[in-house]
């Protein structure tokens, strides 16, 4: 698909266009949303991204990402209650959510609580050994 390989390369105009048509359709996937809210995201429109990511989340609501996702804006716009409950509620629907743990252990580093942040970088590194950004949190 033409917007997930525009997304990969850096291209979020062309994905933002490629995924906008791909969600039209109906049926549309939760993983589509997503890649949609991340090209808005990364291409300078969080609301769209926020409304992307709320549509995944609609349409998939067992998939972790979209709750990861809407976590990762709340947490960049400084709204750690809401991106904590978020991020509980991906590790919620998937436990082996390296990305969840993650952003768990964010939120506990952002409080200065030392070792539940380093309890959950180490549950998403055993979980995904080569999850960067868990990494960095150790």
């Amino acid at each position: 698909m033409a917007g997930l390989i525009a997304l990969r390369q850096g291209d979020f105009a062309a994905a933002q266009t490629a995924l906008k048509i791909a969600t039209a359709a109906q049926g549309a996937s939760g993983e589509l949303w997503s890649a949609l809210g991340v090209a808005c995201w990364w291409g300078g429109d969080p609301g769209a991204a926020v409304t992307a990511f709320e549509k995944a989340v609609i349409t998939e609501p067992s998939s972790s990402a979209g709750w990861v996702n809407l976590g990762l804006l709340n947490l960049a716009a400084g709204r750690t209650s809401e991106a904590d409950a978020l991020f509980k509620e991906a590790f919620r629907r998937d436990p082996c959510s390296a990305d969840a743990l993650t952003g768990l252990g964010a939120i506990a580093l952002s409080m200065q609580k030392w070792p539940e942040a380093d309890a959950q970088f180490t549950a998403a590194i055993e979980v995904a050994p080569d999850h960067v950004a868990a990494s960095l949190g150790r």
